[in-house]
């Protein structure tokens, strides 16, 4: 009996016990005491697994009476070929039987089934369920009765049962159970969204998880979806499509939330792909998707690159992926495929196609990329061909395939000696003569004409002029120059300059004024005619023929000034027209000759719009240009700085360079900056704002969005949010406070301000913080007071009145401050604010004070006392006026400086720390730099030379940095001083530090940086200084030479090497005798020159391009060969994806892969497939024949092992030995035993067999028994 395998199971507390029986042996897995006597539960009936070769594949089992079949989908009738009642007997339970077992069919086997070959589904379910329920249950008693059997773990958990098994019936993957009043419902999941959270604990969801680990079901065991699907899905076992969803949902959502469920409410829409394209991998919140017929190749940015099937990726130009065949030919940002043979290349209008190498593109028509030798034009595409003519001439036809072209503006007639005729198309052709005949109207037709005949001149002569009718003669020989004789004719001469098929009309005149201007060399010319050509060949615009005794000279003109009234009948100024109406021939208008467009390959267009330019200032109506004024061209000229936009009648509009034209007004420019428009003009001046500025009329001034233009109490202007008023502007920066409001404080780019009577304090939790002037805040001690009320006691505690104490109440605490003052022993130079009555110094001292002055002045006239505020200063000068007397609040915190015997020394008054919130600091510090410059020795600060603040001023650009007796130092914005020598400042830029002092010059360097004394040169830390072959200084690597300097760069090379070009602003440093490719990086050895190919460069032998092996490397082949590796220094070649084998006599031998090298034949390898050995050549063809093969010289033909060739009556096999060849009817060959024997074939059903029969008999087949019978004659 046929061993086979029968699995049963049976369910138990939720778990599935399986049992195997391998006939006649049997064993339990899993097997459990309790399980003994344990009958299956009602709806479930044991069946076994389906046969197989040891391997488990699933469990059928029958629920309701339906067959299920992890593994299969059902017992269907297209998986059951053939069926034996007698197999399925011995194999119960099979689905399907193989192909031995079901090859014969047993009608005996079905005799309870008459008349059928094979058994219905339901036919069979009664031979199942009768014969084999009974086999398993007889099984399971065997289990009770036999203890000898080894036992094997393997099992399958379910989680509640009936709903799990209903799940698994209908291939769902999950399911949900209800509870309500101890009622159970099932249902079963059949589309997916996403995960939520639990929120309602009747309700739980289930999976049925294909993870074959047992860890995913532990107790511990974290309840991670990721993981209970992690395993393979089967489509006849599950809803793949749907438990893909799942996956696929929780990647997006992420692999490190166990439960996948997302914060953010993503759903299954967020993780589908648009219309027509399918997704090809997710991450997390990355979801990647490829058109239709596309595969994913790489991942950028979070984006799919994707190619169609059978291409691969070569490039991702503005994001989009470059998918070209594995074998074309693809050039770098090009984004062109180019297919074998033709490589990319670019047209000269910058477009890209595909051409043969060596040709250049020029378009593409109908889907057809057309290319060109290199300065030739296409013509016509004819056989796959393209056909072109050299520049300026026209395609014509194909003949003899070569191109026949003709000049511009001819056509061809036809062939005179076999060579090509073109003429004028209204002309006649003499295919006799090979001329062309007919009248012209023009003299380039006959230039063009000369052209295409190879004639160097020509004569033209006038039939008549109404008609404008004229005969060519072209010149033949040529012996001399002599005066015309004839009225009519004129003769010409072609510019042999031109391109030979190019020919023009040059138009000029004789004006009615004089240039004033410069000229250059005098040439002496016989007409005008020749000075003509001189200007149109040197690009002049006009010319100067003066004539003396019968002499003519020709002189050109270089600079122009103006246009002058004629003074010289000798000589006669000409000008080269570039209008090309007729008219301008009529009248001499300067303006008219000139008011065609300038090209800048044919005229000096510099000078030609400044005649234009003059000719517009002079006057449109003077038709010769002459200003009665002497007007020149230093006139229209702009100041420095500026440049001009436009010119009329006796005006000249200029703007500042970098600025436009926006408008004219009363002759005068109105200019903007670019980009910004013309609001308004106000006092002349133009207004120019952004576009997207607010501007208010008469105002002057643009705000940006969100601000518009506000003004002060006072009438200045500035830029305020809505709602706000301005107030003033410090620092640059704009003030702005609600509607009476005073402004306080800036801070975090917000205006904090108190309303009027208030003072500021500071800022307290984003909110300004203000006091009345009653009372004052008084933040620490030893704070001098702020404010002063009405109510405010001044005391005077010294003859000197040196000192103003204040006592005040400050939240019912007594507080005492004291002003220090004192009055000086010199005057103040300077301006004073307004005089005010006071009747005590006290009182003066407190307003300077308030008003955060540093100085004030008393004068006393007739018992009245005015005090004055000091607001600037210039110097202090001597006293001279008994009734006045300068005071200064001190800044010393020394009581020294106020005793009655102390002298007035201005210095120590003011030597202590200035804080800018109670002195004007920037007027006390000029006070400490004058006296410093005058001297500390002079306590009064009295200059005996008259000295004031300008001479301690520093020039615009640079700032004070020390004063010192007669000594001012300074230096520029941004550096400071670092040393003082001979009077002068050295000053270096912060950060930086002095070296060395050249020619009067600090030579300031980082403080890491390397400096050699007397160089002037500062390297960085990394770099040394290194001396060129020619002297010259440079910074270097150490071990490195310097060899030159480019734009503030030094370039280096080895001691060894040269310096010989910049690439991509590195040095290019090779060897003396290399050879270097200008623009590239490379320096190639003595016979390798820098070559280009295939999107790669390298240096190779001349008639080698690079080529790049699989591994990346890259070497230099034959065209249409690719690299593999260098030997010896010798880099070796195959064509695409064969493998090297040698090289010998100068030629790389290559086999394919799959093949092995046999020899070599010709110059060519010789490959046979692996296994197999090289025989011959026959007729052209390689033999190679496996090794256990038999093989006859001069067949071709390999026999395997135990056959040989033969040829029997013409007809040639591999037989066994005594068997000889032989042809049946329809063309098949086989061997038969007799020599004379014929072959015939046979099928029956799918399957052709083949049969011999013997001389005399004849072959027969009814349809299903073949056979040879003798011949009934």
């Amino acid at each position: 009996m046929r061993p086979f395998a029968a699995l049963a199971f049976a369910i138990k507390e939720n778990t599935i016990y399986f049992m195997e029986r391998r006939w006649p042996h049997v064993r339990i897995f899993n097997f459990h005491p309790q399980l003994r006597g344990y009958l299956p539960h009602k709806n479930f009936e044991l069946f076994p697994l389906l046969p197989s070769s040891g391997s488990y594949e699933g469990v059928i089992t029958c629920i309701d009476g339906q067959l299920y079949c992890p593994g299969y989908s059902t017992l269907d009738k297209q998986k059951l070929h053939r069926i034996s009642r007698k197999s399925l007997s011995k194999c119960p339970g099979q689905s399907t039987l193989d192909d031995q077992q079901l090859e014969r069919i047993s009608r005996k086997s079905l005799s309870k089934y008459p008349g059928q070959s094979t058994l219905d589904d339901q036919q069979l379910e009664r031979i199942g369920r009768k014969s084999l329920f009974p086999d398993v249950f007889n099984l399971l008693h065997r289990f009770q009765r036999t203890q000898s059997f080894p036992v094997r773990a393997f099992r399958m958990r379910i989680i509640v049962g009936e709903c799990t098994l209903m799940a698994f019936k209908n291939k769902k993957i999950g399911f949900r159970i209800k509870v309500n009043e101890q009622k159970k419902t099932c249902a079963l999941l059949t589309t997916f969204k996403r995960f939520t959270t639990l929120n309602d604990s009747n309700i739980r969801d289930y999976i049925l998880t294909t993870s074959i680990s047992d860890q995913v079901c532990t107790v511990n065991a974290a309840k991670n979806v990721t993981g209970f699907i992690s395993g393979q899905c089967t489509t006849d076992r599950w809803d793949c499509e749907l438990l893909e969803k799942m996956r696929d949902y929780c990647m997006f959502v992420g692999s490190d939330k166990p439960d996948c469920i997302s914060s953010t409410g993503v759903s299954m829409e967020d993780v589908e792909c648009p219309k027509g394209q399918n997704r090809v991998a997710v991450k997390k919140e990355v979801v990647l998707c490829c058109p239709e017929g596309e595969i994913l190749t790489e991942q950028r940015n979070g984006k799919a690159l994707c190619c169609p099937e059978k291409k691969v990726l070569k490039e991702v130009l503005n994001d989009t992926a470059i998918c070209c065949a594995p074998t074309d030919n693809y050039e770098q940002g090009t984004g062109l495929c180019c297919p074998p043979r033709l490589v990319p290349s670019k047209s000269s209008s910058g477009s890209i196609g595909c051409c043969p190498s060596g040709r250049i593109y020029v378009n593409t028509q109908n889907g057809v990329d057309h290319c060109c030798p290199n300065g030739e034009e296409f013509g016509k595409r004819e056989g796959g061909i393209d056909y072109c003519c050299p520049e300026g001439k026209i395609f014509q036809e194909v003949k003899n395939g070569q191109s026949i072209c003709c000049s511009n503006g001819l056509t061809l007639k036809g062939y005179h000696n076999g060579i090509p005729q073109c003429c004028f198309a209204d002309s006649n052709y003499d295919s006799a003569s090979g001329n062309c005949c007919g009248k012209v109207a023009s003299l380039d037709e006959w230039s063009l004409a000369a052209t295409a005949k190879n004639k160097i001149g020509f004569r033209v002569t006038i039939k008549s002029k109404e008609k404008k009718e004229m005969t060519c003669a072209f010149l033949r020989q040529f012996s001399r120059f002599e005066n015309r004789s004839d009225p009519n004719d004129y003769d010409f001469i072609l510019d042999t300059k031109a391109d030979d098929n190019v020919s023009c009309s040059i138009r000029f005149s004789h004006l009615g004024s004089h240039y004033d201007g410069t000229f250059g060399e005098e040439v002496t010319v016989s007409t005008a005619g020749e000075c003509t050509l001189v200007a149109f060949n040197n690009k002049k615009i006009g010319f100067r023929i003066k004539v003396n005794e019968e002499k003519k000279t020709c002189a050109l003109l270089m600079g122009f000034k103006r246009f002058t009234t004629l003074n010289d009948s000798n000589i006669r100024d000409y000008i080269l027209t570039t209008s090309s109406t007729d008219q301008v021939c009529t009248t001499r208008n300067v303006t008219e000759f000139i008011s065609g467009r300038c090209t800048l390959d044919g005229w000096d267009c510099e000078l030609l719009e400044k005649m234009r330019d003059y000719c517009v200032f002079v006057g449109s109506d003077k038709p010769d240009c002459i200003s009665s004024k002497a007007v020149s061209m230093d006139d229209i000229e702009c100041p420095k700085g500026q440049h001009r936009v436009a010119v009329k009648k006796v005006a000249l509009l200029c703007c500042p360079e970098g600025e436009t034209l926006a408008e004219e007004r009363n002759g005068k420019a109105l200019c903007c900056p670019e980009k910004k428009v013309l609001k308004e003009v106000l006092n002349d001046t133009a207004i120019c704002c952004a576009p997207t500025d607010n501007y208010e009329q008469g105002t002057g001034l643009c705000c940006p969005p969100r601000l518009v233009p506000s003004k002060s109490s006072s009438g200045s202007i500035g830029c305020c949010p809505s709602g706000r008023i301005y107030v003033n502007t410090q620092n640059g920066v704009d003030h702005c406070c609600p509607n009476g409001e005073e402004f306080g404080k800036r801070e975090g780019g917000i205006d904090y301000c108190c309303p009027e009577g208030k003072i500021f304090q500071e800022v307290k939790n984003g909110k300004a913080i203000c006091c009345g002037r009653g009372v004052a805040r008084i933040p620490a001690s030893k704070l001098t007071a702020y404010f002063f009320s009405n109510s405010t006691v001044i005391e005077t505690t010294s003859a000197l009145m040196c000192d103003v104490s204040v006592y005040m109440k400050f939240h019912g605490v007594s507080v005492s401050c004291r002003i220090r003052f004192s009055h000086l022993g010199s005057h103040y130079d300077g301006t004073f604010g307004e005089e005010v009555g006071v009747s005590r110094v006290g009182e003066c001292t407190l307003m300077a004070f308030k008003n955060k002055k540093i100085g004030f002045r008393i004068k006393v006239n007739e018992q009245k006392k005015t005090c004055a505020l000091l607001t600037t200063f210039k110097r202090f000068t001597t006293l001279n006026d008994s009734n006045i007397r300068d005071y200064i609040l001190t800044t010393s915190i020394s009581d020294q400086v106020c005793t009655v015997n102390a002298a007035k020394n201005v210095t120590g008054f003011i030597s202590g720390q200035c804080t800018t919130d109670r002195w004007d600091c920037e007027l006390l510090e000029k006070m400490r730099d004058y006296c410093m410059f005058v001297g500390s020795d002079k306590p009064d600060c009295i200059s005996s030379t008259g000295v004031s603040m300008e001479d301690v001023e520093c020039p615009k650009g640079q700032n004070r940095v020390a004063v010192k007796k007669e000594v001012v130092l300074c230096c520029p914005e941004g550096e400071i001083l670092t040393e003082q020598r001979n009077g002068k400042a050295l000053c270096c830029p912060e950060k930086k530090v002095l070296k060395e002092v050249l020619n009067d010059t600090a030579i300031c360097c980082d403080p890491t940086d390397n400096y050699e004394q007397g160089t002037g040169r500062c390297c960085p830390s990394r770099l040394v200084l290194s001396k060129s072959s020619s002297g010259s200084i440079g910074c270097c690597p150490k071990g490195k030479e310097f060899a030159k300097r480019v734009r503030e760069v030094d370039y280096c090379c080895p001691s060894n090497k040269k310096l010989k070009g910049i690439f991509n602003g590195k040095s290019i440093c090779c060897n003396p005798n290399d050879n270097y490719k200008t623009g590239t990086s490379f320096c190639c050895p003595t016979g390798k020159q820098y070559s280009s190919g295939n999107g790669l460069e390298h240096c190779c032998p001349s008639g080698l391009v690079p080529s790049k092996s699989i591994s990346g490397s890259i070497g230099c082949c034959p065209s249409g060969r690719t690299y593999v590796k260098t030997q010896n220094g010798v880099d070796h070649c195959c064509p695409n994806t064969e493998n090297f084998v040698k090289r010998e006599g100068g030629i790389d031998y290559c086999c394919p892969n799959g093949e092995t090298f046999r020899g070599k034949r010709g110059g060519a390898a010789i490959c046979c497939p692996n296994g197999n050995i090289y025989k011959e050549h026959y007729n052209g063809n390689k033999i190679c024949c496996p090794t256990t093969d038999n093989y006859k010289a001069a067949t071709g033909r390999c026999c395997g092992s135990g056959r040989f060739y033969n040829k029997n009556n013409g007809v040639e096999a591999c037989c066994p030995p005594n068997k000889y060849a032989a042809k049946a009817p329809n063309g098949y060959t086989d061997c038969c035993k007799g020599q004379n024997d014929n072959l015939y074939t046979f099928k029956p059903e799918d399957t052709t067999y083949m049969i011999c029969c013997k001389p005399g008999t004849m072959f027969t087949f009814d349809g299903k028994v073949a056979e040879c019978v003798k011949n009934s004659e």
